[in-house]
């Protein structure tokens, strides 16, 4: 895992790395310190800014998205323990019956705004990817050949016509029927999207079509 929540490669919006002078870290704990040498949750505390304009100083306890507890959890995840509730030695666990939330009144948004204000939004509705910038994925498949030995083949093959079904879950591809060989080649793409390969597996199968129905190789 990553300690500090980045690597040596990371490089903040001037382009520096973690080695560098005025280093703007992605996310910070309670060891960070602002240019005034304040420490999270304390008065006059200025977090790091990852926009053009630097961002406003916080009261006693502020803390805004950015922030990590000494557990790393981020403001909004149960058992997230706010800077002041650090201080007195809160922890994940009371925190968690305490703050079911995730997070208390200190807490600001993106937009400097506290719960009470109106527009608040929560580090919850913050973290929610909007539906038009959700990540989606596409698995590729490419069908090039296929080499169907004699004894697969059969002889009850109606003159050696091959296709081949692709199954991913609930969706099923198939190729377009090759006549007539016995080398079938089809360079043929097919596309599975947003496909859930950590719980389900792509089945690939030749068939080959005969009168009493096809069969598979």
């Amino acid at each position: 895992g990553l300690p500090a929540g980045f690597d040596d490669d990371y490089r903040d919006k001037n382009g520096l790395t973690s080695g560098d002078a005025d280093f703007i870290p992605p996310c910070y704990t309670d060891q960070f310190q602002d240019s005034a040498g304040r420490h999270p949750g304390e008065d006059g505390f200025v977090p790091p800014s990852h926009g053009p304009v630097q961002a406003d100083p916080l009261g006693p306890g502020g803390y805004d998205q950015n922030y990590r507890d000494a557990n790393f959890r981020k403001p909004g995840e149960t058992g997230f323990i706010p800077p002041l509730a650090a201080k007195v030695g809160r922890t994940a666990e009371e925190m968690a019956v305490q703050l079911p939330i995730g997070y208390d009144d200190k807490f600001r948004d993106a937009g400097g705004r506290t719960v009470a204000d109106e527009g608040f939004v929560s580090p919850c509705e913050a973290q929610r990817t909007p539906a038009a910038q959700q990540v989606s994925s596409t698995l590729v498949v490419k069908l090039l050949s296929a080499s169907p030995g004699q004894q697969e083949m059969g002889s009850d093959l109606d003159a050696k016509h091959f296709y081949v079904a692709m199954q991913l879950g609930s969706i099923r591809r198939t190729s377009s029927v090759k006549h007539s060989t016995e080398k079938p080649e089809w360079n043929e793409t097919f596309k599975f999207e947003n496909p859930d390969l950590d719980s389900q597996t792509l089945d690939i199968s030749l068939y080959g079509q005969r009168v009493s129905g096809d069969l598979a190789l």
